[in-house]
């Protein structure tokens, strides 16, 4: 058998494995977050003006502003992912950001994609931006960020460093 057939043979293997186990990831990744209470350092209340303002991990910075509609509210920013992370690893596997609406007791009612997200092996921007309306449920007071993403060492190849950051504001 040639070259190419073995490896057309091979790929025909790993990408169905490969595409279960980022569907298995996803599926259980530490963000399940609605009935959960967020601590209450992380909970962010809501504005009604938009006054810029900052949230904070090891793994990242948003810069963000918020603006309170009544029944929905905009949450505009950008993510800009810690170069500790994009210098040794550029590449996104898959990368989101999430905000959970909390009620008056900082449990979690819903979760959402901000939107801000990067994946399909490309190199990472140095700063994402998102802008997104949310439906507001009645008991919303505050929100909370969280995080779940995967960045490699290089853009292809089956062999590559990986390197997993997450970030949960919720008590365990």
């Amino acid at each position: 058998m040639s070259y190419i057939a073995n490896c057309m043979r091979r790929w025909a293997v790993y990408i169905p494995i490969a595409s279960m186990v980022i569907l298995f990831a996803s599926c259980t990744m530490p963000l399940q977050t609605v009935g959960r209470k967020a601590l209450e350092p992380h909970q962010i209340a809501l504005k009604t003006n938009q006054e810029p303002a900052v949230w904070e991990t090891k793994d990242l910075v948003i810069s963000y502003t918020m603006e309170d509609l009544g029944d929905s509210f905009i949450l505009a920013g950008t993510v800009k992912i810690d170069d500790r992370v994009t210098y040794s690893y550029p590449f996104a596997v898959t990368f989101n950001v999430y905000v959970s609406q909390l009620n008056g007791e900082g449990i979690a009612t819903s979760r959402r994609d901000v939107g801000a997200n990067a994946s399909a092996y490309k190199r990472v921007p140095d700063g994402i931006v998102f802008k997104r309306r949310m439906e507001k449920s009645e008991d919303t007071e505050a929100i909370a960020f969280s995080y779940w993403g995967t960045f490699r060492e290089s853009g292809g190849g089956i062999e590559a460093d990986e390197l997993e950051i997450f970030y949960s504001p919720f008590e365990r």
